[in-house]
């Protein structure tokens, strides 16, 4: 949430959950390479242009997935 009193920070599509802190594991990594994190859409700024759930959150193993507002997802199918 970042801090934010903005009603929009609290979509489903803004949340991901990630293991560490700030400083460790996948979130410590999130923070410190945070332009890679928005290409990769792990990092979404409250003041993207775009809707969130349009968005492809990449996956490690080459797969995109779409996080929408009613809680579930949309995965991209390989070679589709």
């Amino acid at each position: 949430m970042g801090g934010t009193r903005l009603a929009s920070a609290h979509r489903l599509s803004l949340l991901v959950l990630v293991c560490g802190s700030g400083t460790t594991g996948c979130h410590g990594e999130i923070e410190s390479r945070r332009s890679h994190a928005r290409t990769l859409g792990w990092l979404i700024s409250k003041f993207e242009p775009a809707d969130p759930q349009t968005i492809p959150l990449h996956l490690d193993d080459g797969r995109r997935v779409w996080l929408l507002d009613d809680g579930t997802k949309t995965v991209e199918i390989a070679g589709a």
